[in-house]
């Protein structure tokens, strides 16, 4: 839900329909075009401010289409726009740095076959010369203190980068 988009939206046009004559005569010395609501209280209608202010939002939006776009194209062509399915699916914290981030008491519940077959995954982009992060199994019996803390695993961790 792109909540950040609404809610730009709505402060753009709040502004046009609710704007405090006291407020714009205290803010910019002039009151003249004021809210929507306030000029039906002096009994006309002047929507100046809102038809300015929704001719702010149609530009907003068509600079950010205008300089954004052929950067997402850019990012969705270089396949860097989302992360790939499996690697959603085993979690992003095991894809990207090799570990996951879940304690001893709440252990990760990744299926086997989606870890062996991310794993196949990353070799075979491997193959084609992409620098990839490798994972192997955490032995659960060692516990060296340099490599836990380098890594950023714990002691009961499913996976951790190899060296």
């Amino acid at each position: 839900i792109p909540v950040h988009l609404f809610n730009g939206i709505w402060g753009m046009i709040s502004t046009g329909l609710f704007a405090s004559p006291r407020l714009l005569e205290s803010t910019y010395g002039i009151n003249k075009y004021p809210g929507l609501f306030y000029t039906f209280g002096n009994g006309s209608i002047n929507g100046t401010l809102l038809v300015a202010q929704v001719i702010g939002t149609l530009f907003i939006f068509a600079w950010i289409l205008f300089t954004m776009l052929p950067f997402f194209i850019w990012l969705n062509y270089m396949n860097w726009f989302r992360a790939e399915r499996l690697e959603e699916m085993i979690g992003l914290d095991i894809s990207y740095h090799g570990t996951s981030i879940t304690d001893d008491k709440n252990p990760a519940t990744v299926k086997k076959e989606y870890f062996e077959a991310f794993k196949r995954s990353r070799a075979k982009k491997d193959d084609n010369g992409q620098h990839q992060l490798t994972l192997e199994p955490v032995n659960e019996n060692s516990s060296t203190a340099d490599s836990s803390s380098r890594n950023g695993s714990r002691k009961g961790e499913h996976s951790r980068l190899a060296s």
